[in-house]
């Protein structure tokens, strides 16, 4: 099981790496900006809890993507897209969307 904390909130990162079921994975695409972010490590020692923080490696990863494309087994273009011009940027970073594109 995989979960994943988004929250940007120490407590509540406490709460989903104690949701995460024994010798499960939990990843994070929150960034903590203190200096300390208290985990509950004990509890996840004794259950065997892998956490994972980093921010995507896409560099590395785009010759994959690009020979996934390449070969018609991904097609980008399914991947739900807003786009909308800069000027509109600060209003629809609020609203949810899988991929947003601003235009200048």
């Amino acid at each position: 099981m995989i979960t994943v904390d988004g929250t940007g909130d120490p407590e509540g990162l406490a709460t989903v790496l104690r949701s995460t079921e024994d010798y499960g994975y939990c990843t994070s695409v929150a960034i903590y900006f203190g200096s300390r972010t208290p985990m509950p490590l004990l509890e996840m020692y004794t259950r065997g809890v892998t956490f994972h923080v980093s921010r995507a490696d896409s560099r590395r990863l785009l010759p994959e993507v690009i020979d996934l494309v390449a070969s018609k087994r991904l097609d980008p273009l399914l991947v739900p897209t807003r786009v909308v011009p800069w000027d509109q940027a600060p209003t629809a970073w609020l609203e949810p969307a899988m991929k947003l594109v601003l235009v200048r």
